[in-house]
């Protein structure tokens, strides 16, 4: 699971809607319908009910889950982050 892909499902959960989401991320529709569809593969549970042009709305357990991503996300972008810079610094400290 990537952070990308994290990202995509948080937006497109605030947002409602898959077209609107991928305007906002600055990507085409069909990238985000891609990797949302790869995460819904990778959990083995679907995350939107899609209504065709209408807007995507939050199954059951995407509606949970969408309620604390954003914090959790952060979080882990932030922690990434650190451990990359704490292996870059390693790096260096053993050149």
């Amino acid at each position: 699971m990537e952070l990308r892909t994290l990202r995509y499902f948080i937006t497109v959960a605030e947002l409602l809607n898959f077209s609107a989401a991928a305007e906002k991320l600055k990507i085409s529709q069909s990238a985000v319908s891609r990797q949302i569809r790869l995460l819904e593969d990778e959990l083995g549970v679907p995350l939107f009910d899609r209504v065709g042009s209408n807007g995507s709305f939050p199954s059951p357990t995407a509606a949970r889950a969408a309620r604390t991503p954003a914090r959790s996300a952060d979080g882990l972008a932030a922690t990434a982050l650190r451990i990359r810079q704490v292996r870059r610094k390693q790096k260096e400290d053993q050149a």
